[in-house]
C-alpha cells in the first residue's frame, strides 16, 4: 500500500528475550533472564515512511545467580528474594521504514521486580537503545495482502545489552 501522505495505525503483539545483570549488596552479582509479552501501537507516517513503535510487555523471569531464594538488603530491611519478573516499555523510530531490513534506535524503561514473601522489591532501569530488524512481508506476499507484518529484531541497549523480540503485527487504519 503506498501513500502520498497521512498515516497508517495498527497494533501487534510482541514476544521479547532479554537478560539483566545487577550488582547486589557486597558487589555479588544478580543475573536474570526474561521472556515477555505484550501489545504494541504502531504507525506509519507519510510522505518518508517514519516508523513508530509503542510497547507494553511484560512476563516472568527466571534468577540465574544466585540460586534461589537469596537475601536481598534494602537500608536495614532484609528480603528473601523467590523469583523475578519484568514490565518493559519500549519506544521506537525508523525514517525510511521499508518491508525488508531496516534500522532503528529508540528508548526503552524496565522495571525489574524481585518477589518476596516480606513485600515484591524492584529496580528502574532506563536506557537507549539500537535495533536491526527484518520484516518479512516482502518473502511472505500474503501478509500484505492482509495488512499483516511479521517482524524479527536484534536489540543493543546499554543498560541490558543485547536482546531479541519477535512481532506480529495488524495495519488497520
Amino acid at each position: 500500500m503506498i501513500k502520498e501522505s497521512g498515516a497508517l495505525l495498527g497494533l501487534g503483539l510482541e514476544y521479547d528475550s532479554f537478560s539483566l545483570s545487577m550488582k547486589g549488596s557486597g558487589g555479588a552479582k544478580i543475573n536474570a533472564s526474561y521472556t515477555i509479552t505484550g501489545l504494541t501501537l504502531h504507525g506509519l507516517i507519510f510522505p518518508g515512511r517514519h516508523f513508530v513503535n509503542l510497547s507494553y510487555l511484560n512476563g516472568p523471569g527466571k534468577i540465574n545467580e544466585p540460586p534461589t531464594p537469596f537475601m536481598l538488603v534494602s537500608g536495614e530491611k532484609s528480603y528473601t528474594i523467590t523469583g523475578t519478573y519484568a514490565n518493559v516499555i519500549r519506544l521506537i523510530y525508523s525514517s525510511g521504514w521499508e518491508p525488508g531490513w531496516n534500522y532503528s534506535y529508540g528508548w526503552e524503561q524496565i522495571k525489574a521486580y524481585f518477589q518476596s514473601v516480606q513485600g515484591d522489591r524492584y529496580i528502574t532501569i532506563r536506557s537507549p537503545l539500537i535495533e536491526g530488524s527484518y520484516e518479512f512481508s516482502n518473502l511472505i506476499y500474503w501478509l500484505s495482502d492482509y495488512q499483516l507484518s511479521l517482524d524479527t529484531r536484534l536489540r543493543y541497549s546499554l543498560i541490558n545489552g543485547i536482546g531479541f523480540s519477535v512481532g506480529f503485527y495488524w495495519t488497520f487504519l
